[in-house]
């Protein structure tokens, strides 16, 4: 805790469970071993994930919970939002963890956080991908329901 800077201390203190805070506080010290390197660290479901490159990149784990559907309402756009709706339930849920961990791993690459309008972001679901400025790769965990992690970089 006493790494902590100010403003970390503040979030910790605000994390509703012991999971989720020792998934931070795991975090902040795998970001506090990468240096002079791009690092993006993810939590979630109690896996915690690290990316370092000489190269701006982002990482994000993600897993299925019912706050998915407000995420897809939000951040998607509306091409993504129809062919999801054309899906049964169970690939709709798989195919939004999987899209939404490429779109957060993507805004971890451009350091807009998630006040970045993501709905004119349109990101192809594929294993791995890239457009101008970003490459993306998808890795589904084994052994776990709609849990993947995506890793993006700059081009």
């Amino acid at each position: 805790m006493a790494s902590l800077t100010l403003n970390e201390r503040d979030r910790f203190a605000r994390i509703p469970s012991r999971r989720r805070a020792l998934e931070f506080l795991y975090g902040r010290a795998m970001l506090r071993l990468s240096r002079n390197v791009y690092t993006s660290v993810s939590h979630s479901r109690g896996c915690v994930t690290t990316a370092s490159a000489r190269c701006p990149v982002g990482i994000d784990v993600a897993a299925w919970s019912p706050s998915i559907d407000r995420i897809v309402q939000r951040f998607f756009t509306a091409s993504e939002k129809q062919w999801l709706d054309e899906m049964s339930l169970e690939d709709r849920r798989n195919a939004s963890v999987r899209l939404w961990a490429i779109k957060e791993a993507c805004c971890k690459v451009w350091k807009k956080g998630l006040r970045f309008p993501l709905t004119p972001v349109h990101v192809p679901l594929a294993e791995t991908g890239y457009t101008d400025e970003l490459a993306w790769r998808l890795i589904d965990l084994k052994g776990t329901h709609a849990l993947c992690v995506a890793v993006a970089r700059s081009n």
